[in-house]
This record gives structure tokens, sequence and C-alpha cells, in this order.
């Protein structure tokens, strides 16, 4: 995996555990606390910039080659069909436009 996909990962990855230990910090002492509120936030917006701009930079120079491997995100769009969850979750469709960027 190439190194800029491998940030991406980092990134989202960073997002969903300072999100769970400010949960777990929170169950546990009742306090709001501010360090990995921030971290996740930042992880998280970091995570969708570098999502662009690796967009971006695949269709100027053609890098990185394995951005096809983070197309499963395409399919969190599909919670948009359920009733619950409602239209908000379409926008997520356009990630399945990774899979047509994999070299065949």
């Amino acid at each position: 995996m190439e190194k800029q996909t491998k940030i991406s990962y980092w990134f989202l990855f960073g997002g969903i555990g300072g999100s769970v230990v400010h949960n777990f910090v929170y169950g546990l002492f009742k306090i709001e606390e501010p360090i990995f509120f921030f971290i996740s936030v930042f992880s998280f917006i970091a995570f969708l910039v570098s999502l662009i701009f690796n967009l971006i930079t695949y269709k100027l120079k053609g890098r990185p080659k394995d951005l096809w491997c983070l197309s499963w995100i395409g399919l969190f769009g599909l919670l948009g069909f359920l009733k619950s969850f409602g239209p908000r979750f379409f926008g997520l469709y356009a990630f399945f436009a990774f899979f047509g960027f994999k070299k065949r």
C-alpha cells in the first residue's frame, strides 16, 4: 500500500480511536475531556481532506496507484436506504467512483 493511502487510513483509524476513547472516558468519569474529542474531530476532517487530495493527485499525476483500496467507504452510502438514516447518507455514494479508478 502506498504512503498516501496509508495516511488516509491512519487518519480514519485515529478518528475512530479518538472517538472511542473520548466516549469511554466520559462514560467512566462523567467529565467532558477535550483532548480525545479534538483528536477525533481533527482526524475525521483530515481524513476527508486526504481523500479529496488523493483524488486530485490521482487525476493529475496518476498517483497513488492503489486509490481503489479506499473504495469500501462507498458501501456506507447504502445506509441511506434504511428509513431511520434518511437521504443524508446518499452523498457517500460518490466514493463508489474509486472502483472505477482501479487499473485493470
